[in-house]
């Protein structure tokens, strides 16, 4: 298919995110009188949207995003079918995920303070209660569960305001879509023991979720601490909890992660709102009430390069050959491009005993700009984004592995573990189709033969983890729980390609400097430890910052202003 230049009434003027079931695209919206508008376009593929299970998927997650209104959750503002291409459309958010935030400062070794990371939770909170507290035109509660809370799906904008992203595997009573028996949705590093084990989920899974944010913002560390997916599962299976060892920890903020974390949801907190209000009571006499808004305004500096390259796509929409070419790729780098200046009042470095590598991250990367929905796994053909949604990153977006039930997959010749028991005894049957065709399955840890792959087991055989893998991709697992004859779909996701060095003149304080971007190295998997691109060798001097005046005007070195960051 010819590349598309327009959906609608929508100029798209670059690609953030491309994936096996549709596009993330920066887009201009146009009307009357010179009106135009930045957004987010997310689309389906249009040979997808003959699939009932795929559209209706797609169609839920617009009508239940459409619904939330509120200032920290990002706003879906239309929805439609272009030429058999289904798209949704959603607010322009300039900023980053709280995912790449927390991969910056690793780089930079250092960590933001722990209120700021708490307020950045208390206010995820606030946008979480109202979906769960959404309901029907009748009154009715919709029930609402995001089902992948993370950092990736926490965005920041540059005037400091925080935002929920990436509602495309929530959950909501008046879903047209079920999700197959015993699969699981979401980032694995972020659920609650019943998500796994399939008891049935509430409000509160979202809680576990966000105990987990505030654990890793008190401990200055992942979680599960580089743990791989079967493990995890494993772990939650078993009812066992990774245990703290931060010392002299705020007694309001230890009281409030065990509550948050209590592997029974009774225990828990029984609202966002009332997790927000611990976290609020402890925020109101340790919180820098300017933080959040001066991370903000770094953000500016920190991703320049992406801000200059989207006022280049806007730019060049004007101009008429462009629409005959390819779309710009406007998420090309992995973050900073060079070591800009920095209000030093925010950030922190970490804890001696506490490596770079296991500050606070996603196992998931994102991309710099945020579109609800959960981006489907990018194509080879890309540089591969991830969307916790944009302009913004995140969101995450974020990528999450999709298990759906198939209807039209053909069976194939059975080559798994053997039934148990009588020939009568009732059997259940597991296919699995894996993407690319190349993946090797495994089955309970066990490789096995064939893609797709059917094995047949007695009925209430309880659960089984599905793993797929491939040289070159990202390995995912999924929990299948078989009370019924499951079809699965595992599409694994390509490993991120480095981007090239690329050298640009930007205008400091009036004068020209030649800027180098070093090559990027690609995202490691989950489980792998990162690795950071070398700082150029002649790079100008950071900003000084005045001891008695951190937030005046930088008194020296090298930067973006942030008032004026396009200036020539």
């Amino acid at each position: 298919m010819a590349e598309l230049h327009k959906i609608g009434k929508y100029d798209l003027l670059g690609l953030i995110a491309q994936g096996g079931m549709g596009n993330v695209y920066l887009a201009r919206a146009e009307g009357l009188a010179g009106f135009s508008k930045l957004v987010v376009l997310k689309t389906l593929r249009p040979d997808l949207s003959d699939d009932a299970r795929f559209r209706e998927m797609f169609l839920d997650e617009a009508r239940l995003a459409a619904r939330l209104n509120h200032r920290n959750i990002v706003q879906t503002n239309d929805v439609g079918d272009s030429n058999g291409v289904y798209f949704m459309v959603m607010d322009y958010l300039e900023g980053r995920s709280l995912a790449k935030i927390h991969r910056v400062m690793q780089k930079r070794g250092q960590r933001l303070p722990l209120a700021l990371e708490v307020r950045v939770v208390a206010d995820m909170l606030a946008g979480l209660h109202h979906a769960h507290e959404l309901q029907d035109f009748d009154g009715k509660s919709l029930g609402v569960v995001h089902r992948d809370v993370c950092p990736a799906n926490v965005f920041v904008t540059v005037d400091g305001q925080v935002k929920v992203v990436d509602f495309g595997v929530a959950k909501a009573k008046n879903h047209a879509h079920e999700t197959i028996a015993g699969t699981i949705k979401g980032r694995v590093a972020y659920m609650s023991p019943e998500h796994v084990t399939g008891k049935g989920i509430d409000r509160r899974a979202d809680i576990f979720s966000a105990g987990i944010m505030l654990w890793e913002a008190i401990e200055g560390r992942r979680f599960w601490d580089g743990a791989g997916e079967a493990q995890i599962l494993g772990q939650l299976l078993g009812g066992k909890l990774p245990a703290p060892t931060a010392e002299d920890v705020p007694a309001a903020l230890q009281e409030a992660r065990r509550r948050a974390l209590a592997p029974e949801p009774e225990s828990r907190f029984p609202t966002a709102h009332s997790m927000r209000l611990a976290l609020e009571a402890w925020l109101e006499k340790n919180e820098d009430r300017s933080a959040l808004s001066d991370l903000g305004a770094n953000l500016k500096e920190w991703f320049a390069d992406e801000r200059a390259r989207v006022a280049q796509a806007v730019e060049a929409a004007a101009t008429p050959s462009r629409r005959q070419g390819v779309l710009p790729d406007l998420e090309h780098t992995a973050g900073p491009t060079h070591e800009s200046s920095v209000n030093s009042s925010i950030l922190k470095p970490p804890p001696p005993s506490i490596p770079a590598h296991t500050i606070t991250g996603s196992m998931t990367g994102t991309s710099p700009f945020v579109a609800s929905g959960n981006i489907p796994p990018p194509s080879p053909s890309r540089t591969p984004l991830y969307v916790g949604l944009a302009a913004a990153a995140v969101v995450t977006v974020a990528l999450a592995g999709m298990a759906l039930r198939r209807p039209n997959d053909p069976p194939t010749t059975h080559t798994g573990p053997a039934p148990s028991g009588p020939v009568e005894e009732a059997k259940i049957k597991l296919t699995v189709k894996a993407s690319p065709p190349t993946a090797q399955i495994f089955l309970d840890e066990k490789p096995v033969e064939g893609n797709p792959h059917v094995a047949t087991f007695p009925k209430g055989s309880g659960r089984h983890l599905v793993r797929v893998e491939a040289a070159g991709f990202v390995t995912k697992s999924e929990l299948v729980e078989l009370t019924e004859n499951v079809q699965i779909g595992v599409a694994l996701e390509p490993v991120p390609i480095a981007a090239p060095p690329t050298t640009r003149v930007v205008v400091v304080n009036g004068k020209s400097v030649t800027v180098t971007t070093p090559s990027v190295p690609a995202v490691a998997s989950p489980g792998t430890p990162a690795v950071t691109a070398a700082p150029p060798t002649s790079a100008a001097p950071l900003h000084s910052v005045d001891p008695a005046n951190p937030y005046g005007k930088p008194t020296g070195g090298r930067g973006v202003d942030p008032n004026n960051p396009y200036a020539k």
